[in-house]
């Protein structure tokens, strides 16, 4: 079970603080290569040039934890930095419970 969320840093440590590991879309080039393309029944969805996905597992006063699939690498980002990556992909998001 999970729970696909559109959140703030708020909702991601909350997720967090309940032991659930959350996915974390982020924009690791930024959003200047960021535009809308539309399904054949008009559905929006977003690309960008250097989406990236990992999995938040932690946090603290100032940094948040993760892990990079990608390359099996843990990794942390200062809060401001992590909120600037992620707001690039909507600050799209699913916890994991089961």
């Amino acid at each position: 079970q999970g729970n696909a969320f559109y959140g703030d840093l708020n909702e991601l440590e909350a997720e967090l603080d309940e032991g659930r590991p959350v996915i974390v879309w982020l924009g690791m080039w930024g959003d200047s290569g960021s535009f809308d393309q539309y399904s054949a029944t008009g559905y929006r969805y977003q690309l960008t040039t250097g989406m990236h996905v990992m999995v938040a597992y932690g946090y603290d006063d100032t940094r948040v934890y993760l892990t990079d699939p990608g390359t099996a690498i843990l990794r942390e980002y200062e809060k401001a930095e992590f909120v600037r990556l992620w707001e690039v992909m909507d600050e799209m998001a699913l916890s994991v419970w089961r």
